[in-house]
Formats: structure tokens, sequence, C-alpha cells
């Protein structure tokens, strides 16, 4: 599994890289056939790059004025604990994913214009439609992962993060050689 360094430095690539702060979304639970009967979790690849083992529908806002990291998560709450057993605390998830901040993921819309004030928001359209549709909504981008000449995101955006994930680093290099070892 790739150490937190790595993802801390590709975070850090991806701010040296872009000069609009840029959300991106992780996705969650799809339904299949009625909304208690869910696909198993697939976060989106480019949420994937950049955080190991994130949690379901979490997002992060990356800001290149600050060089910041903010990651959103759901809140924790009591009744979570005794539904699902005890869940690291913000102050754990900032650390263990080593980012500037963790905010509710509830809050999302409202901490994104407020660290953004005035600024132009960019974003990724992810498989989880839900996840999307409040992307778009939020950055006003018209986002649809099916719309491959316009939807996808804002091309400057599609093509930096396909520039970052082009260029494989040694770590990266030798989970593809561990996983080609065990499929052979």
């Amino acid at each position: 599994m790739p150490s937190l360094d790595f993802h801390r430095r590709r975070r850090a690539a991806l701010l040296a890289s872009i000069e609009h702060p840029t959300l991106l979304m992780a996705g969650g639970f799809i339904p299949r056939n009625y909304p208690a009967n869910v696909f198993p979790l697939r976060v989106d690849s480019t949420f994937l790059y950049f955080f190991a083992d994130p949690e379901p529908d979490s997002a992060a806002l990356f800001d290149p004025a600050t060089n910041r990291v903010t990651l959103f998560l759901h809140e924790r709450t009591a009744e979570d604990a005794l539904w699902h057993g005890p869940v690291p605390s913000f102050e754990e998830m900032k650390t263990r994913h080593g980012v500037d901040e963790v905010r509710p993921i509830e809050s999302l819309e409202d901490s994104v214009a407020e660290i953004a004030a005035s600024r132009k928001v960019q974003s990724l359209a992810v498989p989880d439609p839900q996840a999307t549709a409040r992307a778009a909504k939020i950055t006003g981008f018209p986002l649809n992962l099916f719309d491959a000449k316009n939807g996808f995101g804002p091309p400057e955006l599609v093509d930096t993060v396909a520039k970052l994930r082009t260029c494989k680093e040694p770590e990266e290099i030798d989970e593809m050689r561990k996983t080609a070892a065990v499929t052979d």
C-alpha cells in the first residue's frame, strides 16, 4: 500500500498544477434496483489516487492559494458508534490522511463557499450520479460522466489529473508488480 508521504506528494503536485480551488468527490453507495440494495462501494479512481482508503461520500477541496487540502467526512455521532462501532475522530482522520483540516460533509456547500470566497471552483464527474450532481451544483459546471466531450470537467483540470496519473512512481510500480505476481 502506498505510504502517507506518497499521497501527500500527489496532493502537493495537484496543488502546484491548478489555478482554481478544486473539489474532488469520492462517491458513495449506488442503489441497484431499490435504495436499500446497493452495489459494493467503489470509490472514484481519481479520489483514490490522492487518498488511501477513503470513506464513502467523502470529498476534498484543494486550495492552490493557500496550499491547503480540506477533507470532508460524515460527522461522527453516538448513534453511528452504537450501530457501526467506533470510528476515528476528525482529528485522527486529519493525521491519518495528512490533510490540513477535516470538516463535516454535511457542510460541504457552505465550507466550499467560505474557503473559495468568490473564486471559481472546479471539479470532475464521478461514477456516483448524486456526488456528481452535488459537485455540479457547487461549481456551476455541467458535470456528466457520460458526456465525454463536455461533461467530465473543465478540460484543463482533466488534462492536469491525467498528466499526474500517467507518470508512475517507484511505489506504484512495486504495487503493480505485487498485483501481477498474485494474478499470474
